[in-house]
């Protein structure tokens, strides 16, 4: 669905509207600065690079600005798919109306002698079938389409601001930095929390083998007991029988 790819694209890419405010005046400065000294060396021996150094920050320059205009258009057709999802459901609600209203004069038609009214029910019925395929056509048609284009359009711009912020990203320039390490650390705990329930689950089974070896081994040795109590017990009579009777 179109949602959850805005979700994951902002856990994705999201960054603060100001971390570009900022990098963009940094950049424009170092234009500002380097600019005239690139104008003033022309025609004569240039500093090592400095020409390749104002390329790269009018890249960057460039870079940022459509990045921004691609993210900007990214959360205005998130507020227009939200409100393709609330008219979607307001019109299957009104396909629902329609059906009650149906269904209603269908049971008066079953119940009733008049024709006239029965008549009456029926044409109500038939604006409702005819109401709910103006619906459906509708929904499958111009809506239909115009989420699909939407739906590539919004595809295809975060594409090009993944590609950007990589891009920017390799010249030095981090916007989601803070955003990405948030993510990291919220990995980083799901991971400790997966760890220590694998912990305590391993140690609930061994306290359970280790239960079940305590509660084995209490009744093996109870049952040692009884049979040598039961030994002992046979001994006793059996000595008490052998033994000789005492002189009179």
């Amino acid at each position: 669905a179109l949602d959850a790819r805005f979700d994951a694209f902002y856990n994705e890419c999201g960054f603060q509207k100001g971390e570009v405010v900022v990098s963009l005046k940094y950049i424009e400065e170092q234009l500002a600065a380097l600019k005239p000294e690139v104008a003033s060396a022309s025609g004569v021996q240039q500093a090592p690079g400095m020409a390749e150094s104002l390329k790269n920050l009018e890249v960057k320059r460039d870079l940022l600005k459509q990045m921004q205009q691609n993210f900007d258009e990214i959360v205005e057709n998130d507020k227009v798919s939200r409100e393709l999802f609330t008219l979607f459901g307001n019109e299957l609600g009104r396909v629902n109306q329609y059906l009650d209203v149906a269904l209603e004069k269908y049971e008066a038609i079953e119940n009733t002698l008049n024709d006239e009214a029965a008549e009456f029910d029926l044409h109500a019925i038939e604006a409702s079938k005819a109401n709910i395929e103006n619906i459906e056509r509708y929904l499958l048609g111009d809506f239909a389409g115009f989420y699909s284009k939407l739906s590539a359009r919004v595809d295809e711009l975060m594409t090009h601001v993944r590609t950007d912020l990589q891009k920017l990203r390799e010249m030095g320039v981090e916007l989601n930095r803070k955003i990405r390490e948030e993510r990291a650390r919220q990995d980083a705990e799901r991971l400790e929390a997966e760890k220590r329930h694998k912990q305590e689950e391993l140690q609930r089974l061994e306290d359970a083998k280790l239960w079940n070896r305590v509660k084995h081994w209490g009744h093996s040795t109870w049952l040692w007991v009884l049979d040598t109590v039961n030994a002992i017990g046979k001994m006793f009579v059996s000595d008490t029988k052998n033994k000789p009777e005492a002189a009179s």
